[in-house]
């Protein structure tokens, strides 16, 4: 979901830095981009930042967390050095408290937005999508 979310988002115009563990896919999406199917079937190649090194994150303006629910809090915590006073942190993960888990992880240092409706209003952010697995690419195998 988070080269989905990623993906979109950077073909909008918005500056996208996609994280994630899996570094050979990282890597792949940072030097080719990533390949992007849109619902109408068209392939789109975007070109974007992905890295498997949160510590390489610049501060950002909104951290969406589309991790497993098990890997939230982890994933949270490495980029906690880009989360400024004017950074929203949102979850869009699949089950119910995701986002008081998340808050009860670490103590914020910052008031923070938990909702997903906050991605209506993205014009101009730059953004950071935190997944623990993104899928692979066919044109990478």
């Amino acid at each position: 979901m988070g080269s989905v979310f990623g993906g979109h988002l950077a073909l909008a115009g918005h500056d996208v830095t996609l994280v994630d563990t899996w570094r050979e896919h990282m890597e792949a999406v940072a030097a080719a981009g990533l390949e992007l199917r849109t619902p109408g079937g068209d392939c789109v190649i975007v070109p974007m930042r992905a890295t498997h090194e949160p510590s390489r994150l610049r501060p950002v303006d909104l951290v969406i967390v589309l991790t497993k629910t098990f890997a939230g809090a982890d994933a949270l915590r490495s980029v906690a050095h880009a989360v400024t006073s004017g950074t929203w942190v949102v979850t869009v993960q699949n089950g119910l408290g995701n986002d008081r888990r998340l808050a009860e992880s670490w103590v914020p240092q910052y008031p923070w937005t938990w909702s997903a409706a906050v991605l209506a209003g993205l014009w101009g952010l730059s953004l950071c999508i935190l997944s623990t697995r993104v899928k692979s690419l066919d044109r990478l195998r």
